[in-house]
């Protein structure tokens, strides 16, 4: 990803993106913060959701670490890890561009934990499918 959109966006709101190795070793300084659970955090200039989406995938990392043989909880818990992290922005495509990364990584992972529950029923496969693809096409209502 570019560190730029544009360079009018920059002019008209100081827009630049923070790149992905500087954003991990920022969130490694405050580790077992990202990998609580119910650590809440926001991202007051949110993008993209450069920040978010890491804090998300490590929060849903420690999640199956923990809960790992509990569908239930796993599923509870990626919720909450979803429910706890919070972003401000300015600009509706960045929004709608954050929106779409989180609920894909929450997505994606819902299926995953689906598929390692040992679920052996179809259309429970299919459902998640469909959720996931509704998902990945819509944000979160405002």
């Amino acid at each position: 990803m570019s560190l730029i959109k544009s360079k009018k966006r920059v002019a008209d709101h100081g827009e630049v993106f923070t790149p992905r190795w500087l954003v991990e070793k920022m969130l490694d300084l405050v580790k077992g913060e990202t990998e609580r659970i119910d650590a809440r955090f926001l991202e007051p200039a949110c993008g993209s959701g450069n920040f978010l989406v890491p804090v998300l995938q490590r929060k849903l990392a420690a999640i199956e670490a923990k809960f790992g043989k509990s569908d239930f909880e796993r599923r509870h818990y990626a919720l909450l890890a979803l429910m706890c992290c919070y972003g401000i922005e300015l600009l509706a495509d960045n929004i709608a561009e954050c929106r779409a990364n989180m609920l894909e990584v929450f997505a994606d992972y819902l299926i995953r934990a689906l598929a390692q529950s040992g679920a052996r029923r179809r259309h429970d496969h299919a459902r998640y499918e469909r959720r996931a693809d509704q998902c990945r096409g819509m944000g979160l209502p405002r």
